[in-house]
């Protein structure tokens, strides 16, 4: 769906029937085609990696795009956070709590902010980064026998990023922390570096005690309820 000035995309948990332009292994080997394509009767895994696919084909050709969980419940208008970040930033990402990584805090795969609008080279930046985390993915699944392999994929990749202030930061983090994608790597390349945006945790929650985030947050998009129906930190 067309959203203001951005493409937002909806994934579920049911499994579909999709198509996407893709250079990456989203069924675990690799096609002959530069049209990945995968069916209804493909491991779950894959579907769940196809979604970052399609989400690609639509960077690739210029758009910005939203891609989230179809739990994801949008309470305010977001939208100026996400397309009035600075204009560096070529990813925005929702803080998680796993899998736990050096950079302090894990990124949730059902909310991601992918900017294509900027040029062809910075886009290919971004593509880069979705294939690294589908490949990365894909062999977390293979390692654990975890069907969330996205999540795995994007946090481990996003945890080779420098944060532009020392200390760290963690999940419950209030600020959108910037840092650039392996910039030794970029540097040896010369050339520039992958710019990521972790989004503050108090307006984009995936944990905590929604009474004290509902006056804050605009996503609902936690996990977990107690008794009383008030979504709790799962630690």
């Amino acid at each position: 769906a067309v959203v203001g000035p951005l493409l937002h995309c909806v994934a579920g948990g049911r499994r579909s029937r999709r198509s996407s332009r893709t250079r990456a292994e989203a069924s675990g080997r690799r096609r002959s085609s530069s049209h990945g394509e995968i069916t209804r009767d493909c491991p779950s895994q894959a579907v769940r990696m196809e979604r970052h696919l399609a989400a690609a084909a639509l960077v690739e050709a210029g758009h910005d795009v939203l891609l989230t969980d179809a739990t994801a419940v949008f309470l305010k208008d977001f939208l100026p956070r996400l397309v009035g970040a600075p204009a560096e930033l070529d990813v925005l990402l929702q803080r998680d709590d796993w899998p736990r990584t050096g950079l302090g805090t894990a990124v949730n795969a059902g909310f991601v902010f992918l900017r294509g609008s900027a040029g062809a080279g910075r886009s290919q930046l971004v593509l880069r980064l979705v294939d690294d985390a589908v490949r990365r993915g894909l062999i977390e699944f293979y390692l654990r026998w975890n069907n969330i392999p996205d999540q795995y994929g994007y946090s481990h990749e996003i945890a080779h990023t420098a944060l532009d202030v020392g200390g760290g930061t963690s999940e419950l983090a209030n600020e959108t922390t910037v840092g650039s994608l392996r910039p030794k790597r970029c540097a040896e390349g010369r050339g520039r570096c992958l710019r990521v945006g972790l989004l503050p945790h108090a307006e984009f929650p995936r944990h905590g005690d929604w009474r004290a985030l509902a006056p804050t947050a605009l996503v609902y998009h936690l996990t977990n309820n107690n008794a009383d129906g008030c979504p709790l930190a799962r630690r």
